[in-house]
């Protein structure tokens, strides 16, 4: 009988031990997911367990859990706000990646992982400076300097160092590279007078997760700098082009990193993205925000904004020889206020002549090369306009952002989609009170027949941005584009209604990242001039007929005259504004405005160039 108890007991204990283990099962299969314990100290092994480990909780049932109300009210929030984070982490979106990262410190940290302060360096061999990465120590000091300056912490890092300015490519050639070599040695300089926390180590490691994970790859950071674009494989052979080892010193495109720094496109070569997979899934994510479509072999360009209004554009193959993208930013300029821009020995000239255009309405074209600065000046322009004035703007991609820069005033963008070509946009654009229309950049005919649209008719003047060298090549560029559209079948018609469209070019250049106003010009159209015969009075037939024929074959359409320009490295007053001009855009002021534009005149007039004025 004592056996049979004794049984029985044994029975009830294994009976009661194998419940409890497959309650406790059933419980973990909805809380904590087993995952296997991290032996590979392999940053990608890291990068594949955080992103298993996101799955998961996102795919985690909270409904099975026997959660309370109020816990299960807390984590169904914070659930939604990871899988929010997540998606704007992967549009650039700043906040979102800090609450990424933050995720990821925390998993990583966990005992599975393996991550802390005693093996932190298996990952990333922080006390090893000779075996770190260019990728390593490129990271490690833009850590360092952005956790000492800020938003700043990339420009002292480029200037303070000495990274900005070109060095000797071994062949007599000055280039702007920021290279392995010049890393190190940089590194080797700040970090000899520093040690790094576990926190710190911390912060990178977590930064390498991330970009591998929902960031752009090695160009990542570089989201977070204030540099003018970022472009990605623009340089290199491409990956299945001729064989690399035929061409000396050549690396794959996948390798190529490029920023605009202060107008100087800077080569970063100790940093790349690795491998051509990795360039294909950053070229994949970096226009996902708004993309009017998906990127394909048939439509294989996109040009899109991201979310901070970075005009982003992606080329893949086979319209391109290999993948690539580019990334403007507009946030490198400290301020849009003119004052702040405009540098140089007598700004007051170039800043009193741009104010009073502006405010006495003229049609102006801001000219010059890529990377010239004139976006930028566009919208530091805006400032000089009346604040009662609505505006409206017609771009190609949302990149002025100008209702950032002016949150109060009365701005509406559009651009062409999908489903509204961008004659529909301006023609609705008319319909909504608009004073001064911008287009953003004519590159195109069919853009050039906006701006006769928009000066002619539909608003009080007109500012755009445009490519040409001179005055007389802006005019005669936009007259071929009316010719080409068909508007006009004469040369002269087109020619002479560009002219007298566009009232100012103000022209840009970039000397080796010194951007800066070449000249402000004056586009003046011909008027009718009378015959010898008429001027005179009496009949001279030779004379006239000479007139005429001269006038059909060969006919002054318009001249151009130099207001401003820059001589010296400093401004100058060439010659003030045709009388003509003077008066229409007194026309345009108040009585007192027209006190303040007679004295600013006047005032400008000492730093008169007199011996070259016309």
């Amino acid at each position: 009988m004592r056996i049979l108890n004794f049984i029985a007991i044994i029975l009830i204990l294994a009976a009661t031990a194998y419940a409890m283990y497959r309650y406790y099962r059933y419980l973990s299969k909805f809380s904590d997911t087993e995952y296997e314990v991290f032996e590979n100290k392999d940053i990608r092994a890291l990068v594949e367990g955080v992103n298993e480990t996101f799955a998961n909780i996102q795919k985690k049932n909270l409904r099975e859990m026997n959660l309370s109300r109020a816990e299960y009210e807390k984590r169904k929030k914070r659930k939604s706000e990871l899988r929010t984070s997540l998606q704007e982490a992967a549009y650039g979106n700043a906040k979102a990646k800090r609450i990424v990262k933050g995720y990821i410190k925390d998993i990583i940290q966990e005992s599975r992982f393996g991550v802390t302060e005693s093996t932190i360096d298996d990952f990333i061999p922080f006390k090893t400076p000779l075996a770190l990465s260019g990728q390593d120590k490129f990271e490690i000091l833009f850590y360092i300097f952005k956790k000492k300056y800020g938003d700043k912490g990339f420009v002292h890092m480029m200037v303070d160092t000495g990274l900005d300015k070109p060095v000797d490519d071994g062949t007599g050639k000055m280039v702007y590279d920021v290279t392995k070599k010049r890393i190190d040695e940089v590194y080797n300089l700040v970090m000899s007078h520093i040690s790094m926390t576990y926190t710190d180590k911390l912060e990178v490691l977590s930064q390498r997760i991330f970009e591998s994970f929902k960031g752009f790859g090695a160009a990542d950071l570089l989201f977070e700098a204030n540099v003018d674009e970022i472009d990605g494989g623009v340089s290199g052979i491409p990956k299945d082009g001729f064989d690399m080892a035929r061409i000396k010193g050549a690396s794959y495109s996948y390798d190529a990193i490029w920023v605009l720094f202060r107008g100087v496109n800077i080569h970063l070569s100790c940093i790349g993205f690795g491998s051509q997979d990795e360039l294909v899934r950053v070229c994949n994510n970096v226009y996902k925000y708004d993309p009017p479509f998906m990127l394909s072999r048939k439509d294989s360009n996109v040009v899109t904004t991201m979310k901070d209004g970075s005009r982003i554009v992606v080329i893949r193959p086979p319209q391109a020889d290999s993948y690539c993208f580019f990334a403007r930013k507009f946030d490198s300029v400290a301020s849009v206020v003119p004052e702040n821009l405009i540098h140089g020995q007598n700004n007051i000239v170039p800043l009193t002549i741009l104010k009073w255009l502006i405010m006495g309405q003229r049609n102006i074209a801001i000219t010059g090369s890529q990377n010239a600065g004139k976006t930028t000046l566009l919208k530091s322009l805006i400032s000089y306009i009346d604040t009662t004035l609505t505006i409206r703007l017609q771009e190609l991609a949302f990149e002025l952002s100008l209702r950032y820069a002016y949150p109060d005033r009365n701005i509406v963008s559009m651009q062409e989609t999908a489903h509204v070509t961008a004659q529909e946009s301006l023609n609705l654009q008319k319909k909504t009170n608009g004073a001064v229309n911008i287009i953003g950049e004519v590159a195109a005919a069919i853009q050039a027949a906006y701006i006769v649209q928009t000066a002619k008719v539909a608003s009080l003047f007109t500012m755009f941005t445009h490519h040409a060298k001179t005055a007389p090549a802006l005019v005669e560029a936009i007259g071929n584009n009316l010719l080409e559209l068909g508007l006009y079948s004469n040369k002269n018609d087109a020619f002479l209604m560009a002219a007298n469209v566009i009232n100012i070019d103000c022209h840009l250049v970039n000397v080796n990242g010194d951007r800066h106003i070449e000249r402000i010009t004056e586009i003046i159209p011909s008027t009718f001039q009378p015959y010898p015969s008429e001027v005179n009075g009496n009949s001279q037939l030779e004379a006239d007929t000479r007139e005429f024929y001269k006038r059909i074959t060969d006919r002054e359409l318009f001249t151009t005259r130099d207001i401003v320009v820059w001589q010296d490295g400093a401004f100058y007053l060439k010659n003030m504004p045709s009388d003509e001009m003077l008066a229409d855009i007194r026309s345009k002021l108040s009585d007192a405005d027209r006190m303040h534009f007679d004295r600013d005149l006047e005032t400008i007039s000492q730093y008169i160039c007199r011996e070259e004025a016309v």
